[in-house]
């Protein structure tokens, strides 16, 4: 079977191994306590227990806190007012200016009765006094100071904090706060390498189908690989750049170019097994390019054959071409070499018959 990256890149889950919760009216709602520092750490502190949110609004809120979707506005005053409270209290400032501003188009529009939602707000959000400026406003229609950013739709507010920020923040802190081990091998002296389970359940679907049906990888948050019966060992700098790229969304190239040969084939390797096939959008869609790429120019006269017989075993036609190219340029060389036809004769008789035919063209 075959395993490839989510599709969906804007969003991760929160309902993977919650390991905190914030009252928010009298309910829980589990969250990550790491993602929450990096994204918005007022909301940790916050005093919410006491105000009266509809279940269905917070939610909505937790999945923009957990996304890099804007914040879709109601359209009814009393629902903005709640949403531009939330916002300000987890520190999303330049949210709760915008939701307060099209709360008051829109109660002016409706000619809402600004001292029935004072009241109702007051009672809804304790202490929200930017609110209460806003209704106060209404009242003695005065006009309120319009923030600075405009967004293109008017139902939609875009986050002014960047989603890829936060997941690179995670990334960076990953040792730290990670709630998930990746184990590299079963011997004691495994390589262990820490993650957080809600951002590649979210991110790589090989992952979250092995937490998803497996009990004992679920309780213990250990996953070994390679799992038993593939083949080799996954080095460890391998693994680091699949999960950068779970974690940022593109390959990291300065680790890339750090990968020996052997490392480039073990992630040839590995896709194989555990990432492909890579679709139109898919997150590790640029792994074999930038792995060919550096393979490709790595093609030396002493590991020509070795490179050709695992280009063609990877599918990968113009790395093949191009070592079966520098073969035949050297095969005069290569001829003196002792190895060389101990290394020929090694090949798979089709991959013989592809060289000869390269030799005669």
């Amino acid at each position: 079977m075959h395993y490839q990256a989510q599709q969906s890149l804007t969003k991760i889950s929160r309902s993977v191994f919650p390991d905190h919760s914030i009252c928010i009216s009298g309910r829980d709602y589990p969250v990550h306590k790491s993602w929450i520092l990096n994204r918005c750490p007022a909301l940790l502190n916050a005093s919410l227990s006491n105000a009266v949110i509809d279940d269905g609004i917070v939610q909505e809120f937790f999945d923009f806190v957990y996304s890099s979707m804007p914040l879709k506005v109601s359209k009814d005053p009393s629902i903005m007012l709640s949403q531009a409270y939330l916002c300000s209290v987890a520190g999303f400032e330049d949210e709760s200016l915008m939701c307060l501003k099209y709360l008051y188009r829109r109660a002016r529009k409706l000619k809402y009765d600004a001292e029935t939602l004072l009241e109702q707000g007051s009672a809804a959000c304790p202490g929200f006094h930017k609110g209460e400026e806003v209704c106060k406003a209404l009242i003695h229609k005065k006009k309120i100071p319009s923030p600075d950013m405009e967004p293109a739709d008017s139902s939609l507010i875009p986050s002014s904090f960047s989603f890829v920020d936060s997941l690179e923040k995670q990334w960076l802190s990953r040792e730290e706060t990670g709630d998930f081990v990746i184990s590299l091998g079963n011997s004691a002296n495994a390589h262990l390498i820490r993650c957080h389970s809600f951002i590649l359940h979210s991110r790589w679907s090989y992952f979250a189908m092995v937490i998803d049906s497996r009990m004992a990888e679920a309780q213990k948050r250990v996953l070994t690989l390679p799992e038993p019966g593939d083949p080799d060992s996954l080095p460890a700098d391998v693994l680091l750049v699949i999960l950068s790229i779970c974690y940022t969304g593109t390959p990291d190239p300065s680790s890339m170019v750090k990968l020996d040969n052997n490392s480039l084939w073990s992630l040839l390797e590995c896709h194989e097994l555990y990432l492909s096939p890579v679709g139109p959008g898919s997150l590790f869609s640029p792994l074999v390019s930038y792995a060919s790429a550096l393979l490709h120019r790595s093609v030396t006269v002493d590991n020509c054959v070795e490179i050709f017989q695992h280009a063609t075993k990877h599918s990968l036609g113009d790395l093949a071409e191009h070592a079966a190219s520098l073969i035949v340029v050297s095969l005069p060389t290569l001829k003196k070499d002792p190895q060389f036809r101990a290394r020929f004769d090694s090949l798979p008789s089709d991959l013989q018959i592809q060289l000869l035919w390269a030799f005669v063209r």
